[in-house]
């Protein structure tokens, strides 16, 4: 009976905590990843910074980088990737009396 109960207990946790094992890292796609600066988005895509786009100046600018990825002959479901990037203004937190 303890067991019985012994495995059970145990299949349940290895049943719960199995997804935690192989979870992927969400924050990074093909090298790119979240709050990467504009200078290596590029250098990672290896275009020029010319191809980039700004699509919005202010209160933030916003900048769009479309990427094509080099498939080599392979299969590849990803046609392009079109990159935001946003960059907020430097805010002063200054008190004036």
């Amino acid at each position: 009976m303890l067991r019985t109960r012994t495995i059970d207990t145990l299949a349940l946790v290895v049943l719960l905590f199995a997804p935690l094992l192989c979870a992927a890292d969400l924050s990074s796609y093909r090298g790119f990843q979240f709050e990467m600066s504009l200078s290596a988005a590029v250098k990672q895509s290896g275009m020029d910074i010319s191809s980039i786009k700004t699509i919005h100046q202010r209160p933030a600018q916003i900048q769009e980088l479309a990427w094509i990825p080099d498939t080599s002959g392979r299969m590849d479901p990803v046609q392009q990737v079109n990159l935001y990037l946003l960059q907020w203004p430097a805010v002063s937190n200054s008190c004036r009396l």
